[in-house]
């Protein structure tokens, strides 16, 4: 059996949600529940300016617990925004792109139909010969 020309094909594509940053209490954070720590080496470079921007810029309520001479742990409390950065879907849900040619946006729950009705079109063409 030949394969069918170009013109008879189909390519189906998922655009996916552009994304926005949320907050911890959008993405039901653990650690905005229960509260997180965060352990700093101030011996080193990367242990101290994490320390400094916590202390200093992070507008964020901690306590200290001393592990040893040069490093400590922050423990922060419950219900204030942790420090990883959380994302959300923003604007219109997933939708699909049909490309024949040209292009053509299907809502995500039609895509199947589509396809469905594109293969039994592709059976009778091959079936005619």
């Amino acid at each position: 059996m030949q394969p069918l020309p170009n013109r008879y094909m189909q390519t189906y594509g998922i655009r996916q949600h552009q994304w926005r940053k949320a907050k911890c209490e959008e993405v039901d954070c653990k650690n905005f529940q229960l509260g997180w720590s965060v352990t700093v080496d101030l011996a080193t470079d990367l242990g101290q300016a994490q320390a400094h921007y916590i202390k200093f810029d992070s507008g964020r309520k901690y306590r200290v617990e001393r592990t040893s001479e040069t490093v400590a742990t922050l423990i922060f409390e419950a219900g204030q925004q942790c420090f990883t950065e959380h994302k959300l879907p923003a604007g219109d849900p997933n939708y699909i792109i049909k490309r024949n040619g040209g292009s053509q946006v299907l809502r995500a729950e039609n895509w199947l139909d589509d396809f469905e009705n594109n293969q039994a079109n592709l059976a009778r063409i091959v079936e005619r010969g």
